[in-house]
């Protein structure tokens, strides 16, 4: 094998390597961003009640069970303004 050859096979494994370290790093930064956004969420406003009493929507077809809302139709749904 020649001085260029292993030269090239080289930087061809330090190239996956520094592929590897960099997704490594990618995934470790957006833990931390999500674990960040998650100690942020006791700031936010929830935008409607358990019941939806304070929800403008088409009758029929949104539905709230266990505090997610799912939607039947591509239909909006609305606050109502206090």
């Amino acid at each position: 094998m020649t001085a260029k050859n292993s030269l090239i096979r080289f930087l061809k494994l330090n190239t996956k390597t520094i592929k590897l370290k960099l997704t490594a790093i990618l995934a470790i930064f957006m833990i931390l961003s999500l674990n960040n956004l998650s100690a942020q969420t006791g700031k936010w406003q929830r935008l409607f009640n358990d019941y939806q009493s304070n929800a403008m929507y088409p009758e029929g077809i949104w539905t709230a069970d266990d505090g997610v809302i799912t939607v039947s139709e591509d239909q909006e749904i609305r606050t109502k303004r206090d």
